[in-house]
């Protein structure tokens, strides 16, 4: 067996589980009394930090592999043995497969734990938690990678394709979007790649592309003039215009009227540097006067601002 064909541990848990396109290396034509080599990254607290500032080191498991029966137990507990430490003794009671399912670099409950150690945490505070995804990531270090295509408008598309990954939304095909500052349209492009018709209220020119798409309708206008003079109703409002938190909240409560009884919205929350917890608070407050909100997460993609998607009320 050559160094290339040594297997990980993520490797080995994939046999186990069936995960199709990953490696099945202990299959059953693993017959040999050779130790098998499984390498994993792990974090351990580094030195004396009592802070416990997290490292990634290397171990290495050899576990006997004889047609893959006890191989893949002894890997499990010896993997369990790896991942307990008497520093974490609350992360030391989660399943190791779980835990090296769902590495990203630094072990995620560790570090957790950690923090508990040198901060005061109560049952009655109130923690805001920005980038958390779902608490672990299918991402490396949490990044979420995506490919630029050519017909792309602008970065902002990224957002919304992130979106889309993290919560999926059901909207049927054929419905009608409505895009508050859409210039220079890459959040239409995704919608429309969704299917939708979308009406693009900007004042300024969308993309050629976008521009020439016969189902989408550019209302060259503010989104506030927009929303006194129009009647019509959509099955998604978007914003993702350049103004504060509480502002854009404050818009999305005029474009109630415009949204229909079973409509979703999505906007973002821009926080800026100066107070974003305060202000994101006021912003919830203010979007929930006639939403309810079913999803509010910073993305990778939103540098220094949050995701929303709610519902009316």
């Amino acid at each position: 067996m050559t160094a290339a064909d040594v297997p990980t541990v993520t490797d080995a848990y994939a046999a186990v589980n069936g995960r199709p396109g990953r490696r099945r290396v202990l299959s059953s034509r693993h017959h040999t009394d050779a130790p098998l080599v499984v390498t994993a990254a792990v974090a351990l607290p580094r030195g004396s930090n009592r802070g416990g500032v997290l490292s990634s080191v290397g171990y290495q498991l050899v576990a006997a592999c004889s047609g893959c029966g006890g191989g893949v137990a002894d890997v499990d507990e010896q993997v369990r043995a790896a991942l307990t430490n008497a520093r974490y003794p609350r992360s030391s009671t989660y399943e190791p497969r779980w835990l090296i399912d769902n590495l990203m670099g630094p072990h995620p409950l560790w570090l957790a734990e950690s923090l508990t150690q040198v901060m005061p945490i109560h049952a009655d505070m109130r923690v805001l938690d920005l980038g958390c995804g779902s608490a672990l990531s299918d991402w490396p270090r949490g990044q979420i990678r995506l490919a630029r295509p050519a017909e792309q408008v602008s970065r902002a598309e990224f957002k919304l394709e992130e979106l889309f990954l993290a919560f999926p939304l059901s909207i049927p095909t054929g419905r009608t979007a409505l895009d508050l500052g859409a210039s220079p349209g890459g959040w239409t492009r995704i919608i429309r790649s969704h299917g939708l018709c979308v009406t693009a209220v900007d004042p300024g020119d969308l993309a050629p592309a976008i521009a020439a798409d016969r189902l989408v309708m550019h209302a060259r206008t503010t989104a506030g003039h927009f929303l006194e003079s129009s009647t019509e109703k959509f099955d998604l409002i978007v914003n993702d215009m350049r103004m504060d938190a509480v502002r854009t909240a404050e818009v999305m409560l005029d474009a109630h009227s415009q949204l229909k009884r079973d409509g979703q919205v999505i906007v973002t929350f821009k926080l800026g540097v100066a107070d974003p917890t305060n202000l994101l608070g006021t912003a919830r407050q203010t979007l929930s006067q006639r939403y309810t909100i079913r999803f509010i997460r910073q993305l990778h993609h939103n540098r220094h601002e949050v995701t929303v998607v709610a519902t009316p009320n």
